[in-house]
Formats: C-alpha cells, structure tokens, sequence
C-alpha cells in the first residue's frame, strides 16, 4: 500500500491562483485608499492654512506690538512697526504674511501630498497638483488656491470641480 503525503501539482496551481487574486484586489484597494488619502490630505492643508493664519493675525488685533508666525519661539512676523523719525505706525500687510509663509523662516512644514520633496504651501496664483497656493491679492487680502488631485489627465487642476479657493481678509 502505497502512502504519499503531499499536494498535487493541480491543488498547488489552485492555491497559487487564489493567492494571486486576493493580491490583485488588495492592490486595486490599496491604490484607491492612498489617492483618497491624498486628496483629503490636501483639502486639509488648505483648511488648516486659513485657519492658522486667521489665528495668528487676530493676535495682532488683539495686541498690536505682538510678533506672529514664529517658528520655534523665535522669528516671525512684528503685527507693526513704528517709524522712529515720524511716529508713524505701519501694520503687517497680506504681502509680508504671503512672503513669510512660503520663506525660510516658515513655521508651515507640511509637505505636498503628491510631491513629498515639495512643500505644500507656495506663493502662486495658479493651482498645482497638491499645491496650496498663495497671493496677495491686495494688501489685506491673501487668496488661497488648493489643487487637491494628482492633475493627470482627466484630473487637471484647470478644472474647477478639482479646486478648493478661499480668501483670508488682513484687516
């Protein structure tokens, strides 16, 4: 009587066949999560941007001699500056907010979500994929413009349908 122990060359294809779709699926899945995960990661820097910088500014309406947008503790941004010939007191404007945010000195560290070796926050006027653009539009206006898709095609950042735009007023 003979006994062999094992699988045959028919159940082990089988079993491989299996393996190989369950792998295709969560692949499919996989990819779907992260451009989802992505996308809203975007969405979110756009959000938490308008949000710090109205938080930071009311600060200087709070108290005008109060530095902002520090990084560390230090640096930042002074709410005014007085002019020491003249008295005069001059206050931060949209512009120096805008050059701030995207300079060295930048208390922003997020990273675009499709470009990891790009900081997320720039200072531009049109959208990029992941982008969170920003522009004086005047002196107390800063308008921001986020991309939030991969901008391949079919998901260009033209299209309005993949834009989020907002303004924070410097009063």
């Amino acid at each position: 009587m003979k006994n062999n122990k094992g699988f045959t060359l028919i159940e082990l294809l089988v079993v491989v066949a299996i393996i190989g779709i369950l792998a295709a699926v969560g692949v499919v899945a996989y990819n779907g999560y992260t451009g989802a995960a992505k996308k809203n990661a975007a969405k979110t820097i756009h959000a938490n941007l308008i949000k710090y910088v109205a938080a930071e500014y009311s600060k200087c309406t709070i108290d005008n001699s109060d530095t902002i947008m520090k990084k560390g503790g230090t640096g930042g941004i002074e709410c005014s500056t007085e002019d020491a010939g003249t008295g005069a007191i001059t206050f931060v404007t949209a512009g120096e907010i805008v050059t701030h945010l995207v300079g060295d000195d930048t208390p922003l560290e997020d990273k675009n979500p499709y470009s990891t070796s790009s900081a997320a926050v720039r200072s531009s006027t049109s959208a990029g994929a992941g982008f969170v653009s920003i522009d004086a539009t005047s002196d107390n206006l800063i308008t921001v413009l986020t991309c939030f898709t991969d901008g391949k095609t079919g998901n260009e950042c033209t299209a309005t349908d993949n834009q989020l735009t907002n303004t924070i007023s410097i009063d």
